[in-house]
């Protein structure tokens, strides 16, 4: 994209990450700025397209990590000082 303020300024629009005089600013030029619209549009697609992949550990990682939290861990030995 060429023009990394207006990518920036979108990407604080599309995450809520505004004033509300630069939310007023942003969705007038949402309606007067097709290079700005198009850049939104395309930024927002994929904000919805990586909001609906969902990753999930594998089994064997799931099994290891279940293995290591059911070892019997040594008590602590430590002597307090009075």
């Amino acid at each position: 994209m060429k023009n990394d303020a207006g990518k920036d300024d979108i990407l604080r629009f599309i995450y809520d990450e505004m004033s509300p005089d630069e939310i007023a600013e942003a969705e007038t030029r949402l309606q007067i700025d097709s290079e700005f619209r198009d850049m939104h549009d395309d930024i927002k697609d994929v904000q919805e397209e990586l909001d609906k992949l969902r990753c999930s550990p594998s089994d064997a990682l799931l099994s290891s990590i279940m293995r290591y939290a059911r070892q019997s861990k040594p008590t602590d030995q430590r002597v307090v000082s009075k």
